[in-house]
């Protein structure tokens, strides 16, 4: 899919599941504000949107806002199985100086 045609599904309906694709494109562009504007939106109108979660914490670990990431981390760790959600939080939790007991 183009841009357009996600920016346009993400207009129609903000709470359309497919605002955490759109975001990461942003993301992977290093369109942070527009990627972070994004998810924030979606969240706001899907707040249990695991892939939103995930992909909002990555953009807080390029924003160095560690605590923000790892909030969102352990809900999506939680709640689902994915792996590189895990190995983010396992590193957020290194970069905040959580006990090895806690990791």
């Amino acid at each position: 899919m183009h841009y357009k045609e996600l920016e346009q599904m993400f207009a129609d309906d903000f709470s359309s599941p497919i605002f955490p694709i759109l975001a990461e494109h942003y993301l992977n562009d290093n369109q942070l504000q527009r990627a972070s504007k994004v998810c924030m939106i979606g969240l706001e109108n899907n707040p249990e949107n695991l892939y939103g979660k995930f992909i909002l914490s990555k953009i807080f670990i390029i924003e160095e806002s560690f605590l923000k990431a790892e909030k969102n981390l352990k809900i999506v760790v939680k709640n689902s199985i994915n792996i590189e959600a895990l190995l983010l939080l396992i590193d957020t939790s290194i970069k905040l100086n959580r006990s090895k007991l806690t990791i």
